[in-house]
């Protein structure tokens, strides 16, 4: 604690004591020591002001002019800053003792005690002479400027500290040579700390395996330039060669050399490998990974629309060049009735043999194709026996 407020009691337990504030001090023999400090901490404070003379010059006022009065005597109390207390008059007093107050003060800081007479309203008060004085622990001051008074300066120790350490004092101390000041010593160089003309830099461990680098050291962390920071024999983990590149072993740039990744990775788009070939397969299209097919018909993408039609070879309407059946079918009310007589018979089969190889407006085309052909034979046998409605 630095404060001039402040006062210090070294035990250095040699019997050797000291009350700086930072004391430098040499054991001359080995040994384990235990140094011990105690801090107090004091306020001082103005506590008192005894007039022992008053200055002339307080009587030039009205009343002090017919032999009325005495001197009504105050202080005013200043610092660096300015005003910091003004007290009360003591009426009718030459050499008062001033008290009933308590006014902290900095040690070693110059202060002024002005000294003055109270005249009431009628006149300005009369100044008595000043001091300046630098106070710096508790007791008496004696101020004298054609007022002399003693000031009461009281200190009051306000808080209080008490620490101790153990030093250990060698007769020589081999330590080891740490040039790049990591802590960590060469093991290879011992130094002499006890030594006065030594000026190498030194630590008190031998756990450094390369003194000109300060981030090699037992434990060190790994620097990613490929050195064994932490001096276990072995480069590994963090103290590998940092090598950026894309380090996902799916990414079209994958680097298996890599060990960082640098954010560079790229991928195909989807159903695409990394050299642009498709995946999945292409739909009629060519589209990879598409849904577009071939519909009845054979057509890309189609609604079967082309080959749509009445595939019965039975109805009216047939089409033989359809694939997909559409629900068109016209069928007559008795398809195989040539003769008219409600029944569909063997006589109906005469009939049409007596028309086959018809190729033109032929009376027994049951197809509708303009022709009589053993399709419509077909077609007349599968209504054979059918009775007609009238």
């Amino acid at each position: 604690i630095a404060d001039n407020g402040a006062s210090y009691l070294w035990d250095f337990g040699n019997g050797q004591t000291s009350t700086a504030f930072n004391p430098t001090f040499t054991y001359n023999t080995p040994g384990t020591y235990t140094v011990n400090v105690q801090t107090e901490v004091s306020e001082l404070a103005l506590t008192q002001v005894n007039i022992t003379t008053l200055g002339g010059g307080w009587g030039g006022d009205v009343e002090d002019f017919f032999g009325l009065g005495a001197p009504d005597p105050y202080f005013v109390l200043s610092g660096p800053q300015g005003g910091i207390y003004t007290s009360d008059y003591a009426e009718g007093n030459e050499t008062p003792t001033l008290g009933g107050f308590s006014i902290p003060l900095d040690p070693g800081t110059t202060y002024n005690i002005a000294f003055y007479d109270s005249d009431g309203v009628l006149t300005s008060d009369d100044f008595l002479g000043s001091s300046n004085f630098t106070p710096t622990e508790g007791g008496d001051i004696t101020v004298s400027n054609s007022t002399t008074a003693i000031l009461t300066l009281t200190e009051t120790v306000v808080a209080s500290f008490n620490e101790s350490t153990q030093v250990v004092v060698f007769d020589g101390l081999e330590v080891y040579q740490d040039l790049d000041g990591d802590g960590f010593g060469d093991p290879d160089v011992l130094v002499n700390a006890c030594d006065p003309n030594n000026d190498l830099p030194y630590a008190f461990n031998d756990q450094d395996c390369a003194d000109d680098n300060a981030n090699v050291y037992a434990g060190a962390v790994g620097t990613g330039e490929g050195l064994d920071n932490n001096c276990d024999g072995v480069v590994d983990g963090a103290e590998l060669m940092t090598v950026l590149g894309c380090t996902v072993a799916e990414a079209c740039n994958y680097d298996p050399a890599a060990n960082t990744d640098d954010g560079s990775c790229t991928f195909p788009e989807p159903n695409f490998d990394c050299d642009g070939n498709c995946t999945v397969g292409e739909d009629c299209e060519g589209t990879c990974g598409g849904t577009v097919t071939l519909d009845d018909c054979g057509v890309c993408g189609g609604d079967n629309a082309s080959c749509s039609g009445c595939t019965d070879p039975a109805a009216t309407n047939y089409d033989p060049s359809a694939l997909v059946e559409d629900g068109t079918c016209e069928f007559p009310e008795c398809l195989g009735d040539l003769n008219g007589d409600l029944l569909v018979s063997v006589a109906d089969i005469l009939e049409m043999l007596g028309d086959f190889g018809c190729v033109e407006n032929c009376d027994a085309d049951l197809t509708g194709d303009n022709a009589v052909s053993v399709e419509d034979l077909l077609t007349l046998l599968a209504n054979f026996g059918l009775e007609c409605p009238e």
